[in-house]
Formats: C-alpha cells, structure tokens, sequence
C-alpha cells in the first residue's frame, strides 16, 4: 500500500470512474424519441438525431456547404432498453455510429442535397461511390436512400447494425468487422467523403457499456511495479477492512483481499468482480478461468494472456495478473519473431508484451531484465531473472491444464500444487498444506523444500 499521493493517479481513476460512469448513461439511454429507418438491408438502420452542427463557406459551384462528414467513436446498445437484462439474460445487441453532416440542415432550405452512408462488411471502405460509379460494389447497407422519403435532413445521424443476441457470459464471442463511406453533396463537383474503417466489433468493450462487468485495470491488494514497470494500485483510494482477511475497498467500492497465511510461497488473491466474472475476457473458450481457480480468486502464478475477440484474435488481447488485474494490449508489429504491442492501457504499465511467433506464445518483458514466458494457451509457463537466467522458476501443467507444481530455480522438489474437487495429494514430512475453500473449488497449496542433503 501506497503511503505517498500520487496526484497523476487520482487524477487518473477519477478520469476513469467517471468515463465508464458517463458511458454507460449514454448506453443505456434512448439516443432520442425517433422513428428508424431501414438502410436496404434488414440488420442495419439509421435514425435523425437533435442537434446544430452549423457551416460556413458555400461551394460556389453548387451554392451548397459541403463539409466533410465526420464520424463518432462506435457504441453499444440493447435491446428492447431497458426491458432487457444481459447479465440475467441473452439480449440483442446493435452496435451503433453517430455521424455529423456540417450545414445540412441549412442545405435545406437552399435545394434538394442530401447525405447518405454505406456499410461495407469488409475493414477498409472502397474509394468511390456507387452513385456515380457502377463498378464500385459491395456495400450491404444504404442509410438515407437519395431522392425517397427517408432522406437525411438533420446535422446529426445515428446508423447501427444489428450484429446477434448475447448475455454478459456469452459478450466475450461477438465478433465482426465494418467499414463506412459517408458522403456529402454526393455526385457534384464539391463531393466529400468520409470514409470510417476498421469498425472492429469487441465484446469486452460491448460488455462494459451495456452493463456487464469491467476489467479491474488495477486491485486494492497489488502492490506497485517496481523495478519491474508493472503497473500498479492506485492505492491512496483504498481502504483497508481490518481482520486477517487482508482485504481493502477502492473508491468505486470494490472489494480485493489477500488473506493472511494464504499459502507458503504463493499467495491467494481475491478481487470482487474479477477474472471469471461472466463476460471479461477469459471468462469463456476453452478453458475457462472460474473453471480452473473460482470465480474472482487467484494466485501469485496464475497471470494469463487471454484474446479479446476472434477478429483480431492475437492483435488484442489481456494480460490477467496474479492478483486479478487486467492490462489491454493491442496494436500488434508486423512481421516476424518477437512482435511487439505497441499500444497498452493503463498507461502505467511499462511492461513490454511480444508475441512469440515461432512457439505461438508470448513473452512478457520487464524493466528490471525479468521475463515471463506464457504457452500458446495463454497459461503462465516459466519466468527468468537477469541474475541467474539459466535458472528459470518453471510451472508444470497436468491433462486438465491446471498448474500442478511450481518449480523454483535450483529447488527441484519445491512445488505448488493446486488441486479440484478436494482431491487430496499425497502427504509426507517434505510437505507444509494450506486449504482454503473457493467458490466451490479447494485450492490445496503445498511447499516441498527440498532434502537437506541434496546440494543448492
């Protein structure tokens, strides 16, 4: 725990509460009361929002303003809203544009010119236009159809794609990619288009703003990087309960705890709200993380990389940590060998993550020299310290995939051993056990020392 206040990271989770505050308003609110329009396609609609975005400058070939369109962030919605609950159900779910058309509005009064929008299924939208040029195909979507009675006649537009029905413990699976062309006095010599591409649907960013749970960026419980660049807990906002569970609330009132004598060389870690809640990533998939360790627990060996969606499968993904935090990564290098994220939340996090792409696993680079090293699975497999990198500390896995000894440079027989089912594991004078009943998995943690005779 922090005893210093550091203003850049109050400032920083202030920032944070209050964007996922005002997000999720936005998501859970009509945009306006309003009548959609199709857009030629039976998932995809638009929708004339309030609002003035006014223009100057006439095109003095045309007599109209003709600004470039301009496109807002992406955002979720369900529906019907709020009758809908996906943390206690499957929803369906729209996944929504906003666009700004400059003196559009003030068009009107002067002739006929209205906007339109093209949904592209493909990431990156064509450099025409299918109005004036037949050869320019593709699109599955026509929002605002020229010279009908559902024109674009406001500044302000809402278009959205209807993309399935999911839950909070299915959001995780929502996948797919778009692109748009939004054009303004389309087909005269004063034609502007706006192209939007890479409209990259993610469920992690759908689950946060329809209400599901949100990836703790950081626990009570974590201590600070260190040496490491790690990012660490903003812990001048959490207050400590008392007693030996060891826990502590942060200000948006989560809970973590890591409780006293929680293991003999790894530690338990709890984190309400965290890894194996339904819908954050690595909730779903294979392996599961509340199938391995218990919804919100976790331990000093239990980090993970886990894929955010399966369109951009290993260009986006999360690091789990040991104590239940989540780093985003994204940005993916191209090419060969070690490929570097070169983009990374919180910014904190100083950290370098590769992706491997010789083993199809990845390696997690310190500042201090230290590298984790994680399987093509994801799972944590073995760390090397810059003072004696020919000794890694080494995790083995059994056929479920559940970490079943840690192995520490040196110290063959020293092991973490994490069991289900309260199936009991041998015992003899080399072991110190722990119990410790979670959700409903017991997690046995053993400490084998090695013999006295046998050499360091």
């Amino acid at each position: 725990m922090h005893k210093g206040v550091d203003p850049m990271a109050r400032e920083r989770f202030r920032l944070r509460i209050l964007a996922v505050g005002v997000t999720a308003a936005l998501a859970m609110s009509p945009v306006s009361v309003r009548a959609d329009n199709g857009c030629n396609a039976t998932n995809i609609f638009w929708a004339s929002l309030s609002g003035a975005s006014t223009a100057s400058g006439l095109c003095p070939s045309t007599g109209f303003y003709c600004i470039p369109p301009v496109s807002h962030e992406i955002t979720y919605r369900v529906t019907p809203n709020p009758a809908c609950d996906p943390t206690a159900g499957v929803c369906s779910i729209e996944a929504h544009v906003r666009w700004e058309f400059p003196g559009n509005a003030q068009n009107q009064n002067i002739g006929a010119v209205t906007p339109y929008i093209y949904w592209y299924s493909g990431a990156t939208a064509p450099d025409c236009n299918p109005a004036s040029d037949p050869g320019c195909g593709g699109a599955i979507g026509l929002c605002g159809v020229p010279g009908f009675s559902n024109t674009i006649v406001t500044d302000f537009v809402d278009t959205y794609i209807k993309v399935g029905s999911y839950s909070c413990q299915t959001m995780a699976s929502l996948a797919g990619t778009y692109s748009q062309n939004a054009f303004s006095c389309a087909t005269t010599s004063c034609q502007q288009r706006t192209p939007l591409n890479n409209i990259i649907l993610s469920g992690a960013a759908a689950a946060g703003q329809i209400g599901c749970p949100v990836p703790p960026p950081d626990t009570c419980n974590e201590p600070s990087g260190g040496p490491s660049g790690a990012a660490g807990a903003s812990c001048p906002y959490c207050k400590p309960t008392g007693g030996d569970a060891g826990c502590s609330t942060s200000l948006d009132g989560r809970l973590s705890c890591t409780p006293k004598g929680g293991g003999a060389g790894a530690l338990l870690h709890y984190t309400a709200g965290g890894p194996g809640t339904a819908g954050l990533p690595g909730s779903s998939g294979t392996l599961p993380w509340q199938n391995r360790l218990g919804n919100s627990w976790s331990h000093d060996h239990a980090a993970r990389i886990v894929i955010d969606n399966a369109t951009e499968g290993i260009g986006h993904v999360w690091l789990i940590s040991g104590y239940g935090a989540y780093r985003e990564m994204k940005s993916l290098a191209a090419g060969s060998g070690l490929r570097l994220y070169q983009t990374n939340a919180p910014s904190d996090e100083y950290r370098q993550l590769f992706y491997d792409t010789a083993s199809g696993g990845w390696q997690l680079k310190g500042l201090d020299g230290a590298v984790e090293f994680f399987r093509s699975d994801g799972q944590w497999s073995q760390t090397t310290r810059p003072s004696d990198p020919s000794h890694p500390m080494v995790g083995t896995y059994d056929g479920n995939a559940q970490l079943h000894a840690r192995h520490l440079p040196r110290w063959p027989l020293r092991g973490l051993h994490l069991l289900l089912g309260g199936r009991q594991a041998a015992h003899d004078h080399r072991e110190h056990r722990r119990r410790f009943p979670v959700a409903h998995l017991d997690l046995h943690l053993e400490r084998r020392p090695p013999h006295r005779n046998r050499a360091s």
